[in-house]
């Protein structure tokens, strides 16, 4: 909800001070439609004032109609050029403006001004860009606080403008300096933890998460996060002892019941993981978490259909989610439903290259789709990394072959052959990271 401050402007000497003190009070009351037809009756004789489309703004922000307020509160900028210097009028406009996805008409504004914001403003303003999912731009604010005057909380959120971004070795940096003025900041650990995991560097993204565990072992997303993260590496032991320990201070805590449903699914006890998954809906029906663990426990009997509802269940909570979209797109792949699994797959690649199938399997929809250059886009920044694996290299002779490189796609196929001949299968890639809710 949005709250009128306490302490309003002075208002011009003149007959409207006394005639707007009612419409303060009436924001102040959290009463804006009052406050909106009292500012009616007086605009004829207070609209040359700047107090006047200071409130008249306001109130249309309190109402939601934010394209009016921005219009009334650069009115009253405009008239009273001491409003640039409050922090509660700049930054309405500023929320109005963005609100209403007028970031140039801000940018503009900003500019002309004949001094930078104070640094609390200068944080308030990046804060709304980055809720407006303009990362770039709230990077650029947060960075115009004085190195001297930045705290933990300015590293942090620059960090996460960068992790947005996937700009995760600027991120790091950022959430360094966070820890350096505030040794035991939980989100940094947490949030450096996450970072890694989502670039693929999952054994680093370890021990992050295990120093955020440490600091806050009330925090079930934190105990959620690393258990999913050891069962990826397999460390399955570990995973239930972290599990484990979180539910029995916790047990009517809905997301642990979903790891721990995690936990008994990677041990091969199926029908104990269900009930962990529907006992976790049960205090959660709609859990991310438990309903693709249901989905997974419906792909190991084979039965897709299933799966794909659960899943699509998933997506109608979570558009974005990349762990269900690279799973739903899985399965369109071994349907041969190709413009559906690249729709998903692609969904997943561009939020979250942790998995590497997510990529072989996004190149050969793309194939099927005769987008062949677009599908050797995919796969060659992963040449490193999967060096080793036959599947690769086959995968990469077929769009060789599809763009008549004919050289390149016979080496392909003889270093596929060649792996195959020395012993090398094509690589186990495990589960994508599950997804933090």
């Amino acid at each position: 909800m949005f709250v009128v401050p306490l302490v309003l402007l002075a208002f011009a000497t003149t007959g409207c001070q006394e005639a707007l003190r009612p419409v303060a009070a009436a924001l102040q009351a959290n009463e804006p439609i009052k406050a909106s037809s009292m500012l009616d009756a007086l605009r004829s004789q207070c609209s040359a004032y700047g107090s006047f489309h200071e409130f008249a703004g306001a109130a249309s922000e309190l109402t939601g109609n934010f394209r009016m307020a921005a219009d009334e509160l650069e009115r009253a900028l405009t008239l009273d050029r001491q409003l640039s210097n409050d922090p509660t009028v700049f930054l309405w406009f500023a929320r109005a403006l963005l609100e209403t996805r007028q970031s140039a008409r801000l940018t503009k504004f900003l500019s002309a001004l004949h001094s930078p914001p104070s640094p609390p403003v200068l944080f308030s303003l990046a804060m709304l860009f980055a809720r407006h999912g303009d990362y770039r731009q709230a990077i650029h604010y947060f960075q115009q606080i004085p190195p001297q005057l930045a705290d933990d909380a300015v590293y942090f959120n620059i960090g996460l403008a960068y992790s947005r971004l996937r700009q995760f070795e600027e991120a790091r940096k950022c959430y360094f300096e966070a820890i350096d003025k505030q040794s035991a900041h939980v989100e940094a650990y947490f949030r450096v933890g996450l970072d890694f995991a989502a670039s693929g560097d999952l054994r680093k993204a370890v021990p992050w998460l295990l120093r955020a565990r440490e600091l806050a072992p009330e925090r079930a997303d934190i105990a959620y996060a690393l258990t999913e993260q050891l069962l990826i590496l397999q460390y399955v032991d570990t995973a239930e002892q972290i599990s484990s320990k979180a539910l029995a201070a916790n047990p009517q805590n809905p997301l642990l019941r979903a790891a721990r449903g995690d936990v008994l699914l990677a041990r091969g006890k199926i029908p104990e993981a269900v009930e962990s998954y529907q006992s976790a809906l049960t205090l959660a029906p709609k859990l991310p978490g438990a309903l693709l663990g249901l989905a997974r426990v419906a792909s190991t009997h084979g039965n897709t259909a299933e799966a794909s509802q659960k899943l699509q269940e998933v997506l109608s909570i979570d558009p974005e989610n990349p762990v269900v979209n690279a799973e739903l797109g899985s399965i369109e792949v071994e349907a041969a439903n190709w413009t559906d699994a690249y729709r998903h797959l692609a969904k997943a690649w561009s939020s979250d290259r942790s998995n590497l199938t997510v990529a072989l399997h996004l190149a050969r929809s793309l194939q099927h789709l005769n987008r062949a250059a677009d599908a050797l886009q995919v796969l060659q920044p992963l040449a490193t990394a999967l060096r080793d694996s036959p599947t690769f290299h086959s995968e990469l002779a077929q769009i060789y072959g599809q763009l008549h490189r004919t050289a390149e796609a016979q080496a392909e196929r003889g270093e596929a052959a060649n792996l195959q001949a020395n012993g090398q299968h094509s690589l186990h890639f495990e589960d994508p990271t599950t997804y933090v809710h």
